[in-house]
Order: C-alpha cells, then structure tokens, then sequence
C-alpha cells in the first residue's frame, strides 16, 4: 500500500509540475496578447480621434466699413467641440518696421459657447461681430499705407476625446489694392511680404 501511495504522490507531483510548466507557458502567451490587444485599441483610438475629433479653426475678419470686427469658429470634426473659449486681440503695426505701435486692444476678452456642433459634410459656425472704437482711425491709417493691423487669437476647446485643444491664428490686414476693398487679409508671417509688393 505504501508503494501506491508513493507512486501516486510521484504522479500528483509529476502533474502539478507539468501544469505549472504549462500554465506559466499559458501566461506568458496571455501576457503577450495582452499587450498585443493594448497596442492595437491605442491604434484605433488615435485613427478615431484623427479622423472624428472636432477640429476648431478661429478667422477674425474686419468689415469694409472700418467699423466691425467679426469673430468666426468653426468646427470641421465629425464630434462636437466643447468649452470653446476665444481671445482676440488687435495690434496697430508699422508698415516700414512692422514693430508694434501702442498696446495690443481685447477685441474679446473670453468669447465662449459651450458646445459647436460637428458634423460630416459641413463646418457649424459661430459669428461674433464687435465695434472697438479705435478701429475706424486704425483702419484708415491702414488705407493711408501707414499702418497694418495684425488680429491674434488665442483659442482652446475640448476635442470630445476628453483632450482640451489650445491653439492660436493670426492674421493681418494691410492696404489692398483693390478698390472695392480697402483692406487685405493675409496670414501675420506673410504680412511684410505683402505690403512691399
């Protein structure tokens, strides 16, 4: 009897051995895939989030009349951009120099909408229009070749991925030389090109 149970205890630990040499095996694998799986899931998401994510765009415009700013956004994402906070600011530039001439003026301080809907086909927009009071004598010594003005917006918005987007645009509006449009908006790096042309 005693044999039995000595060979019986020789097979039992002959099979947990050989299971633990398997289930390590099995482990070891799972683990593998495991990351496998994490890697492709961080793939997908970042396709998703390329292809879906709201994707917000400032434009600041200023009327032929000298007299209106307009603040546009858009959202060119397929999911609706959150939180949106924009801050303008408009700067009086020299033409001959292009330094800074006075203070930066807040055209908008915080405009904010809560949510800007996306959808696939078309942009939803958000227009603004505001009236600084010393846009009129900017805008005439831009006419007069004098000065440009250059718009800066700062803007953030969440992506609706839980990532909050901070970004920023500026443009310029210098003389045109159209007739029907006294002033010409152009991207700020580009401004100093395009005046001396």
């Amino acid at each position: 009897m005693a044999r039995w149970a000595v060979i019986f205890a020789g097979v039992a630990a002959f099979a947990t051995v050989t299971y633990a040499i398997i289930a390590a095996w099995q482990l070891f694998t799972m683990s593998g895939q495991l990351q496998e799986m994490q890697k492709q899931t961080n793939l997908t998401r970042q396709q998703l989030i390329g292809t879906q994510a709201a994707f917000v765009q400032v434009v600041v415009g200023i009327d032929s009349d000298l007299r209106t700013v307009e603040v546009g956004a858009s959202n060119g994402g397929r999911v609706d951009a959150t939180d949106i906070h924009i801050h303008v600011a408009m700067t009086q530039k020299d033409v001959l120099t292009g330094q800074a001439v006075g203070n930066p003026i807040t055209i908008c301080n915080d405009l904010y909408k809560p949510k800007l809907t996306g959808s696939p086909g078309f942009d939803s927009v958000l227009n603004q229009k505001y009236y600084p009071v010393d846009l009129l004598n900017d805008g005439e010594l831009v006419v007069q070749k004098k000065r440009w003005i250059e718009m800066r917006s700062d803007y953030k918005y969440g992506d609706g991925f839980g990532k909050t987007i901070t970004d920023s645009s500026c443009y310029a509006f210098i003389p045109s030389k159209a007739n029907d449009q006294p002033l010409m908006r152009v991207q700020c790096d580009e401004a100093p090109v395009r005046i001396r042309e």
